[in-house]
């Protein structure tokens, strides 16, 4: 769990500060793979359930409307099922050639789906996690994101993308600059594949796994 989530468990009567441990949720990183060239491609991304109104749409919508005016060719991906209230959000601001509404993707097409992103944005109210952020990491894609709650265990400012407040044209501007040098870009790959491989691959998943019931049992064998 992440450690958002791991504070609003210690944070209820009865818990035990010290019974709650962490173990990091892992990602597929032999599966996500950054593609061979990173290339910029004006291109932001968004996955999961668009419709749900605790990811907050209006303020993705707001954001991109922010980054057209620094970048005007960038277009916004959006993979997961189309919800009609977004489409017409998207049509009242004039955006319908500038917002891709890919709808549910099997694994490969979502693999390449992130292979095609300069960045990704989560723009929740709240999330314990938000998978999409690892596996987007996984492919080399830096991350925006509001201080939502999990995806702070992963983005770190200028390292493998940036935290936001829920302002769209702050996300806009972090996103510019993520999207103003291919070299700048590069750099986000190669340290959000870096992030993944060393706190959230399924072999650190693994070992921390062990770790975690050898001590348990270490301690049951003493209380006998």
């Amino acid at each position: 769990m992440s450690e958002y989530s791991a504070a609003r468990l210690r944070a209820h009567d009865g818990v035990r500060h010290d019974a709650v441990g962490r173990l990091p949720i892992p990602v597929d990183s032999e599966f996500f793979q950054p593609p061979q060239e990173i290339e910029l491609t004006g291109k932001i991304g968004f996955a999961g359930r668009i419709g749900d109104a605790r990811k907050n749409p209006a303020l993705l919508i707001e954001a991109l409307m922010s980054l057209k005016r620094h970048i005007p060719n960038a277009k916004l991906c959006i993979a997961g099922p189309r919800d009609s209230d977004v489409e017409a959000m998207i049509k009242a601001r004039g955006l319908e050639n500038d917002v891709e509404l890919l709808g549910v993707l099997e694994r490969e097409d979502l693999r390449n789906f992130y292979q095609g992103l300069d960045a990704f944005v989560i723009s929740s109210e709240r999330e314990g996690l938000a998978i999409v952020g690892l596996e987007a990491l996984a492919s080399g894609v830096p991350v925006v994101s509001t201080r939502c709650g999990g995806p702070e265990d992963y983005v770190k400012d200028g390292v493998t993308g940036y935290l936001a407040d829920f302002d769209p044209e702050e996300i806009a501007a972090r996103l510019t600059e993520i999207m103003a040098s291919v070299v700048r870009r590069k750099l986000f790959a190669e340290a959000c594949r870096q992030t993944v491989e060393q706190n959230f691959s399924m072999q650190v998943f693994s070992e921390t796994l062990d770790r975690a019931w050898s001590r348990v049992w270490d301690e049951s064998v003493g209380s006998l």
